[in-house]
């Protein structure tokens, strides 16, 4: 039996862009086993409407922090495979070293 989940299992965040992580269980071989899939995304203030966007498209200087974003969520899925899964109680985003609330229109709430 497939189950899915309606938010993610993980977010993993650095200054505007996030990495949502969900995990599907699923029986393969007798076994149950999970697996992941990964969204990356950035949110932004069009500043014709002013409201907060979301794109999956990045800037030259946004690649640092995608990268960044992209090797936590790959942690996470390495080291889950191992240790028991997050339950809804224990679900959160986990912020990232560097600044993350900017005085500037191009971040994220």
């Amino acid at each position: 039996m497939t189950q899915y989940t309606q938010s993610p299992n993980k977010e993993v965040r650095a200054a505007s862009i996030k990495a949502a992580i969900w995990g599907e269980e699923r029986e393969e071989e007798g076994r149950t086993v999970v697996r992941h899939t990964v969204r990356i995304q950035k949110r932004y203030l069009d500043k014709d409407s002013d409201e907060w966007r979301t794109t999956e498209y990045f800037f030259p200087n946004d690649l640092p922090r995608l990268c960044l974003v992209a090797e936590k969520a790959f942690e996470y899925i390495a080291l889950s495979a191992s240790s028991p899964r997050p339950t809804s109680s224990n679900r959160q985003a986990t912020p990232l070293p560097g600044p993350t609330e900017v005085a500037d229109e191009n971040t994220a709430p």
